[in-house]
Formats: structure tokens, sequence, C-alpha cells
């Protein structure tokens, strides 16, 4: 059964010691061969993380004369869609677990020597096991190594920006990270694809919406991940300064709260928050 699909390849359920019980265990990304280069960097990736820290367990990849394929657990529903089952945005304490999880996924990724380059809510998987909502990051197609920088940026994005775009740097993929925390916490502005390729400023010159009290730690984050883009540094301890200092008494690795009925959900806002 088919329950994905990007613009190079399609996933599905999938397992990989057939029974009657029809228990699907792993999924499958499936790609034409036309693609090789996404497929064989995404393999070496799932490789080297071997499922450690907040990502996939790899099973099984290969090619047919006609596709690639790459098998690893299932590891649950997309970020995107769980949210959607939502009515009102995240708690405040929900978003500062995922940030934390997510920055903490973001940075062993950088340790391997790799940018994700593609951080956004459906490449964050969320299972419900043992009663803990577990987090997973995925897709690493568009992962370019850190040590290539002439690597970074795609040729087709290129082709339509200044060529003064500087490379990719690691505090990027922490901006499209504070980025997608941002949009748990309330509605953004909607802008198309189209708009989304031609618009020339950098991620660093987006305008974060109004941020004062509870939510003033995402702010704090973001000026910092600026000023790193800007001064080309990696030094990001301060993002885990200010997510223990988000809500008072309050542990950014405590589990996150969801509520089940037949689907997983994340708490959504209360007066709990505050």
């Amino acid at each position: 059964m088919k329950i994905g699909e990007g613009s190079f390849s399609a996933t599905f359920l999938a397992t990989t010691a057939p029974d009657q019980s029809l228990d699907f265990s792993e999924v499958a990304k499936v790609g034409f061969k036309k693609n090789h280069i996404k497929h064989a960097t995404e393999l070496k990736i799932l490789r080297q993380l071997d499922g450690k820290m907040y990502f996939p367990n790899f099973v099984y990849g290969g090619e047919s004369g006609k596709y690639t394929f790459l098998v690893t657990e299932d590891a649950g529903e997309d970020l995107e869609k769980v949210v959607k089952r939502n009515r009102d945005p995240l708690t405040n304490k929900n978003v500062v677990r995922l940030s934390h999880i997510v920055h903490t996924a973001v940075d062993y990724l950088h340790r391997k020597g790799y940018v994700h380059r593609d951080i956004q809510a459906s490449n964050v998987l969320l299972q419900l096991r043992n009663r803990r909502v577990r987090v997973r990051l995925c897709d690493f197609g568009d992962s370019t190594e850190i040590n290539q920088p002439a690597k970074r940026r795609s040729s087709f994005m290129r082709l339509f920006n200044r060529q003064d775009v500087p490379s990719y740097h690691q505090s990027e993929n922490h901006c499209h990270t504070a980025i997608l925390c941002l949009k748990l916490l309330g509605k953004m502005p909607e802008m198309t694809r189209r708009e989304s390729i031609f618009y020339k400023s950098h991620i660093t010159q987006f305008e974060l919406p109004d941020l004062v009290g509870e939510h003033m730690w995402i702010k704090l984050i973001w000026l910092n991940l600026s000023a790193c883009f800007d001064e080309k540094t990696t030094n990001f301890s301060f993002i885990n300064t200010f997510l223990d200092a988000a809500i008072p008494d309050f542990s950014k690795e405590s589990d996150l709260a969801y509520t089940y009925d037949g689907k997983l959900k994340l708490q959504m806002f209360s007066l709990d928050d505050y």
C-alpha cells in the first residue's frame, strides 16, 4: 500500500518477513534509477546512522534494472499528517520538546559529516510505542557532505538565484527547524511553491511574527542562528540554553504529551502552558 509520494520517489508499507497476519513493520522507498545519486546518498547516510539517536533503522537497500529501493523500519506517521488532526496549535511544552529532538538530530547528522537540506514536518516521523511518542528524522536524498561545499546547492537553485548565494551552512538546518517549530505554535502566512523558489531573500531574512512571553525562546534561538550564518560559526550550544530556560521548572527532554483515539494527536494549546 502506498503511504506517501514525493518528487523523486514513492513510499509503501512493506515487510521482509511476509506472513498471513499482514504485519507490515517496514516501509520501502521506491524511485526511478535515473535518480540514483539521491538513492546512493540516502543509502550511505542511513547505513552510517544505523538507527542511532532520532533516525529510523535501516533494513535493506538495492536496485533493479529500472528502480532503486530503500527499506527501513516503519517509524510511524509524519508530523505534518499528525498536526493536521489538531484544531488548534500545539502546546508550548510540546513544541519545546520537539524542538529539542529535531535540533539534536540535526546536530548528530552534522557530526556525521552531512547537512540535511530538507527539514520540514513531512520528514519528521512520529510513532506511539510503549505509551511514548517516538520521533525520527528521515529523508536524506537532498543531503550533502559538509566538506564538499560545491555540492551544497543544487544546480536547479543556482539557475534561479543570484550566483553570490553562499554555500549551504549548518545553521540553515537549524533555521528550518526553528521555522518548523514556529508553524506548530500558530498559523503562518501561506507562500506558493513558485513564490518560494523565486523568493530572493535568504531564510535568515524571514520576518518572524511578534513573539513575546512564553514563545520568546524561538526568537532568541532565531536571532542567534542568523548570527551564526552571517559569521559562519557552528557553535549552537545556545539552542539548549534557551530551550532549558523556555519554561520554568520544565524539562525539554520530557515525553511528548498526546491523546489517542485510534489516531495519534499531539496535545494542543491549553491553560497548562501558563
